[in-house]
Order: structure tokens, then C-alpha cells, then sequence
């Protein structure tokens, strides 16, 4: 009875050590082309956005984008993390919010 409670605590330190945590799982890391955008702000109102769309053709809106990133058809290489939300209407593009953890010039 000892080594069955013993392999049991074992295997359950195994598959704990081994579970990916839920913040790794937000993160993805791919190629993609900084680009500027316009938006609907209201009735007489045009606001300016930058938008990652990657090499899948999948565009996010990044919240906190380094001023030096900022260069329209800039090639990167970034490190995201998804937020789960979008933007309200008339308040940005309504692509996906994302958090660049990290990015380079390709």
C-alpha cells in the first residue's frame, strides 16, 4: 500500500510538471506586416489605427505597439499575446486586441 501511494503522488507530480499553463497558451509567435488603418469614430470622424497581419492573414490590433514599430508595410517578427477582447464600435478596428511581448524587424 506505501508504493501504490507513493507511484500515485508520483504520477500526479508528473502530470502537474508537465500541463502547459494558461498564460503560455495565449502566447503565439509569428511573422507578420505592420500596417496603418483608418476607422469609423463617429459621424464626422476618421481615426487612425496599426493593425499586425500576419503571414496567415490574420489581423490583430496590438495595444501597446512601440512607437519605433510603428512604420507602415514593416516586416516583424513578434511575440503576442491574445487578450480575448475587440474594440467597441465607433472605438478602433474590431480585430482581436493582442499584447506584443515581443517584436524585431525581419
Amino acid at each position: 500500500m506505501k508504493n501504490s501511494l507513493l507511484a500515485l503522488l508520483l504520477a500526479q507530480l508528473l502530470f502537474i510538471s508537465c500541463s502547459k499553463s494558461k498564460d503560455e497558451s495565449n502566447l503565439i509567435s509569428e511573422t507578420a506586416t505592420i500596417s496603418k488603418t483608418k476607422f469609423p469614430c463617429g459621424p464626422a470622424c476618421t481615426a487612425e489605427a496599426w493593425l499586425l497581419i500576419t503571414d496567415n492573414s490574420v489581423s490583430y490590433e496590438p495595444v501597446n505597439l512601440p512607437d519605433n514599430y510603428k512604420v507602415s508595410q514593416l516586416a516583424v517578427r513578434v511575440t503576442l499575446k491574445k487578450t480575448g477582447s475587440r474594440s467597441n464600435a465607433w472605438e478602433g478596428t474590431g480585430e482581436e486586441k493582442v499584447e506584443v511581448i515581443n517584436i524585431v524587424q525581419r
